[in-house]
């Protein structure tokens, strides 16, 4: 496969590359080998069918603790906020929230 480097246009301009056709290549080689490792583990039983939709994670436990427990020390969050004027009665924005309540 002759990669043929070199600069080349790309839909984001000039690009030091690889040649439109050896990239095309590679994305068909990759794709075909991706659908022979699929089918591979399908066979083996590794994506049987659950019906259904996929139910959403249990939240935290209070037992848990947060990601950033071992991280960010106790209260520092709350006084970063209260530093910059942030009224910590409010709580966080709603978009905020909402963004944290789906991860």
């Amino acid at each position: 496969l002759d990669l043929d480097n070199g600069f080349h246009d790309t839909r984001i301009g000039r690009r030091y590359t690889i040649c439109e056709a050896a990239r095309e290549e590679i994305v068909d080689r990759l794709l075909e080998l991706n659908h022979e490792r699929y089918a591979d583990e399908v066979a083996q039983g590794l994506h049987a069918k659950k019906g259904g939709k996929r139910q959403k994670a249990a939240p935290p436990t209070a037992e848990q603790g947060s990601l950033l427990d071992d991280v960010v020390p106790t209260g520092l969050v709350d006084d970063v906020l209260d530093e910059h004027g942030v009224p910590l009665e409010q709580g966080l924005p709603p978009d905020i929230e909402a963004q944290l309540g789906d991860a």
